[in-house]
């Protein structure tokens, strides 16, 4: 077995994402390839937490479907879990916590007294979960050295004497899977010269934003803090100051939306991180944003919905809003990253398309690619081209306009302070010098002013922001965006499989559509499935309104990610309607 997928199930509080981060730091410094995925309630302690882990030697797409081993910490995950456990699989559970162990047909059920174990090496239950990946470490061929250095690195900050009772759990862990357990290696951890080396970067989604970020040159971030984006904010608040940048934490999104908007009329590059009830806060900035031309960036993590929702789980339903929320015609760019490493590229070209046409860039992730953990190749930061805003020149001129007229709509900035740059910037409606002008010509003048802009970027950026698969005599045609593509490309290559030919069409720029990509797809396929993560199809809605196109739908809304076996069954349903 070579592509294996892990679960760890338990209680918050227990230690099951941290058990789950050592064993993904352990696989891939191992050689494996991985994809995470982990879920935990909005509790500060208790309620259900899970963490997924997929290997393997090629690179990984998604979190996968059925699982192959499953750690029960508790009879709820037990309970919650079983289910999933694929015929042939494997569970794993606590004697100890579980008192109804599952009988299923086709699944080898094993106990592990992790407590008794833990409490045997430490005198102290509290390892158990480092017990559990000493005992996975075991079974995924993971040498015991390797776990053990990750075991150090995770509680280094904690003191010897912490790393020294963990190390113990591991290693008991380790002996007691490799000694009491019927139970097989799955298979040798592929290693320096089989696997990647173990030279990869791991990295999750949020982290990948704040260092795209970094390398675009923003200096400046506002923010406050709002599960699943908070990660973005604290990395930053550790980083910026190294790199000479600043970083507030203001009493609401609003206050940090609009400190976002003095830093940029200042001359700073800035960022502002939240979640969809965060975003609503910040609509009416973002209309001032689009009016005044300031360069921005948003990134909204989205979470379940609407208002508080679930805030840990994920979904992709806050895309009407990222479009349309705001008062007034006010354009604005709305990008989404569908991996790790598109959220580090996504963050540095969305910093690139602010500071180039002076618009707002919202930048959907979603709490599923935020925390979702990756090995990525090392980024070249070299090879970056990081565009500038125009800065505007002194040319004589007997004053400054602003929003002066040009054929790309985009007019050169002047930064407060810069001589004979003095210019008036305000919410209201303006000339091309910001003052304020009412008049019926001027508003119409200055609206198509802002939307030329944005024909620009769809005809400089459209053929090149979407990923595609094109494949001879395919009829279906898959429409998806964000963090789904992981999945859909799994489930083509389950349809390819069985003989189906199917096409697929990823774009990165949602607002505005690259139209004439779209319809060149689009006019290749018989049928169209579009893929997306909330209830009303909130994509679908925005190709209809403009394309004019009928769709068939695959929809989840159940702040959980699609699996492939669930896009490839509505594959299948298209084929045969």
């Amino acid at each position: 077995m070579t592509d294996l997928t892990l679960r760890i199930g338990g209680e918050g509080g227990e230690g099951v994402i941290s058990a789950g981060e050592i064993l993904a730091r352990s696989s891939a410094r191992s050689g494996y390839e991985i994809f995470t995925f982990r879920t935990y309630p909005a509790e500060i302690r208790g309620g259900l937490a899970m963490f997924q882990l997929r290997v393997d030697k090629q690179p990984v797409w998604s979190a996968g479907d059925k699982l192959d081993v499953f750690m029960a910490f508790n009879q709820e995950a037990l309970d919650n879990y079983t289910q999933s456990v694929k015929d042939g699989g494997v569970i794993l559970y606590d004697p100890d916590q579980c008192p109804k162990p599952p009988v299923v047909e086709g699944v080898q059920v094993c106990a592990v007294p992790l407590n008794e174990i833990s409490k045997e090496a430490t005198d102290s239950i509290r390892g158990k979960n480092v017990t559990a990946v000493g005992v996975i470490s075991y079974l995924l061929g993971i040498p015991l050295d390797v776990a053990a250095l990750t075991v150090k690195h995770q509680f280094t900050k904690k003191g010897p004497k912490v790393v020294g009772n963990n190390t113990l759990a591991l290693v008991a862990g380790f002996q007691f899977a490799s000694e009491k357990l019927q139970l097989k290696p799955f298979r040798k951890a592929p290693g320096a010269e089989e696997g990647n080396g173990g030279k990869k970067l791991i990295m999750s989604g949020n982290q990948a934003v704040a260092i795209g970020a970094l390398a675009a040159g923003i200096r400046f971030c506002a923010g406050y803090p709002i599960t699943p984006a908070t990660p973005i904010f604290e990395f930053l608040a550790n980083e910026l100051p190294r790199f000479g940048g600043h970083l507030i934490q203001c009493e609401d999104e609003i206050s940090a939306i609009g400190a976002c908007l003095g830093a940029s009329y200042a001359g700073r590059k800035a960022i502002t991180p939240t979640s969809g009830p965060g975003l609503a806060l910040m609509g009416e900035f973002i209309s001032l944003a689009s009016m005044t031309e300031l360069p921005l960036v948003i990134v909204d993590v989205q979470r379940s919905g609407p208002s508080t929702g679930m805030p840990t789980k994920t979904e992709q339903s806050d895309l009407n809003f990222a479009v349309y929320g705001a008062p007034g015609d006010a354009p604005r760019v709305v990008i989404a990253p569908s991996s790790v490493k598109d959220c580090f590229e996504l963050s540095v070209l969305a910093s690139n398309i602010a500071e180039r046409y002076q618009t707002p860039v919202i930048m959907l992730s979603d709490a599923s690619l935020a925390y979702r953990t990756e090995t990525v190749d090392r980024f070249d930061l070299d090879k970056l081209d990081i565009w500038e805003r125009t800065a505007w020149q002194d040319n004589g001129a007997p004053s400054y306009q602003r929003y002066a007229m040009t054929d790309s709509g985009v007019s050169p900035m002047a930064t407060p302070g810069t001589e004979h740059g003095w210019h008036q910037t305000t919410g209201l409606e303006h000339d091309e010098y910001g003052h304020p002008n009412y008049s019926p010509a001027y508003h119409q003048k200055m609206a198509k002013k802002r939307y030329s802009k944005h024909e620009r970027i769809a005809c400089d950026l459209g053929s090149l922001c979407y990923d595609s698969i094109e494949q001879k005599d395919a009829r279906i045609g898959i429409i998806g965006w964000g963090s789904t593509k992981g999945t859909v490309r799994e489930a083509i290559a389950m349809a390819n499989r069985d003989g189906i030919a199917v096409s697929s069409f990823h774009p990165y720029l949602l607002s505005p559509l690259p139209k004439d990509a779209l319809s060149d797809f689009i006019d290749g396929c018989e049928k169209l499935l579009v893929v997306e993560e909330n209830f009303s199809g909130q994509f679908a809605g925005i190709l209809r309104s403009e394309l004019i196109i009928k769709t068939e739908l695959s929809l989840k809304c159940q702040g959980i990610p699609f699996t492939p076996l669930e896009i490839y069954e509505a594959i299948l349903e298209v084929v045969q309607s």
